[in-house]
């Protein structure tokens, strides 16, 4: 059975408490790059997080031989800025300030700045201006937390 690259990654990940955020294969030249994006699922992994998670992970497909060739291994943080895509990434934020483009006008709006108040899985609530405002996640074009 040949099992992918982001499977082992989310397997491991899963069982140390991490979440995987983006997981990315290039080329750098005569060399493979995987670029992997981690956080924690409350938010806030440190440098130093990701330097051990880059040695147990770069050891860890060193020994399931994924990856045949030279690579290069980078496990980094995606930083507070980071896009909000899935419902996990808005439940991180929640009671936070957020900033989302919608596809479709929310209140005449295109944009809406406000803290968001609650998740589920189809639609966010935020306060913006005082208001309550529902806005279903497949309008959102783009959101990121405030910062």
């Amino acid at each position: 059975m040949i099992v992918s690259l982001k499977e082992i990654v989310t397997s491991y990940l899963d069982r140390e408490g991490i979440d995987l955020v983006d997981l990315n294969v290039y080329r750098k030249g005569s060399k493979t790059g995987v670029s992997i994006l981690v956080d924690k699922p409350q938010g806030g992994i440190s440098i130093g997080e990701c330097a051990a998670l880059n040695q147990r992970i770069g050891d860890l497909l060193d020994e399931v031989k994924v990856i045949e060739q030279s690579y290069i291994l980078e496990v980094s943080s995606p930083g507070l800025d980071r896009p909000l895509r899935t419902v996990k990434d808005y439940a991180r934020v929640a009671g936070r300030e957020i900033r989302i483009l919608a596809f479709q006008p929310v209140n005449n709006s295109f944009e809406l700045k406000g803290k968001l108040v609650s998740v589920n899985e189809d639609s966010l609530d935020i306060i913006v201006e005082e208001e309550q405002v529902n806005i279903k996640l497949d309008n959102v074009k783009q959101a990121k937390q405030v910062i």
